[in-house]
């Protein structure tokens, strides 16, 4: 984290405090932006702020204290090395951390559908995956398969498999099932909280190695596909996602989001039997995944 001394000098009128800083500071994403208004560390003026909608001004000097690292840069182009697999029916991507997962309506940041569909045509998205979560994404061909796949993830029939990394200590057991609802945070913007009614079930089972170096590996296997399920589960038994942005303090000294969707099991549709889909470890997990054997 740095300290950043910024002298805005192009406004052709007053702007907000949050669009100034998202202009300043393209690359560490909205919710970091939040964060370090919310958290007093803005200073215009020499003047503390912490409200996101204070007005900047030609000639105002902002210093911005604590300032993250950059999020994972998004890749522009189609790769080929990300193609797990295709035929007829499916695409099965492997998505690299910093990628949007389709397109928002923030801004023009590249997305792995609209990349995907320059490169195969026409595809329907199956599922989606975090911005900084990297692994296996499943698209549709044709409408036959987006029903036959619609289908098989409302009744729960496709296995999802994930790799975290997480900080230690924290009360995991050797392996188990986290049970809590979840419901939207009502002060933080694109967060989920934990919460004891209303909300929505979501289920996680869970496996994990042995402690080494401040560090754990957690294989997941969610039941449920709520937003933030993984992240949030994990931070509510105090052990949040090493580099989660979201729900850990300690975000940002890591490179990245440690959260990988490293399998994808469907069943069988339109003549085939089930169907695996793997989307190996990225190098920057092997040093703490215990052993790989596990993950095949």
């Amino acid at each position: 984290m740095t300290k950043t001394t910024l002298h805005i000098k192009h406004l052709a009128k007053p702007t907000r405090l949050d669009r100034i800083l998202r202009d300043e500071l393209p690359n560490i994403g909205r919710q970091a932006v939040n964060r370090l208004i919310q958290e007093r560390n803005v200073q215009v003026n020499r003047k503390t702020v912490w409200i996101n909608s204070w007005k900047v001004k030609n000639g105002d000097v902002l210093t911005v204290r604590n300032v993250p690292d950059a999020l994972p840069e998004a890749p522009t182009v189609f790769d080929s090395a990300w193609i797990i697999a295709e035929d007829d029916d499916l695409v099965v991507l492997n998505k690299p951390a910093g990628l949007l997962s389709h397109a928002t309506k923030y801004g023009n940041q590249a997305d792995l559908l609209s990349l995907a569909e320059g490169h195969f045509g026409k595809l329907a998205l199956m599922h989606r995956l975090d911005r900084d979560t990297s692994g296996v994404m499943l698209f549709a061909r044709h409408e036959a398969t987006q029903q036959a796949l619609d289908s098989a993830f409302k009744q729960h029939t496709i296995e999802k498999h994930y790799i975290a990394i997480v900080h230690t200590p924290n009360d995991l057991s050797e392996q188990g099932t986290i049970r809590a609802r979840l419901k939207a945070h009502p002060k933080h913007r694109n967060r989920m909280q934990v919460v004891e009614k209303g909300g929505k079930f979501a289920q996680t089972d869970y496996q994990v190695s042995v402690p080494s170096n401040g560090a754990q590996c957690v294989f997941l296997q969610p039941k449920t596909g709520r937003t933030h399920q993984l992240r949030v589960h994990l931070a509510h038994v105090n052990a949040p996602i090493w580099g989660d942005r979201y729900y850990s303090d300690a975000a940002d000294n890591y490179p990245r989001l440690f959260l990988h969707a490293h399998q994808l099991t469907i069943p069988a549709f339109n003549g085939q039997g089930s169907r695996t889909f793997t989307a190996p470890a990225p190098d920057v997990f092997l040093p703490y995944v215990p052993d790989m054997r596990r993950l095949t």
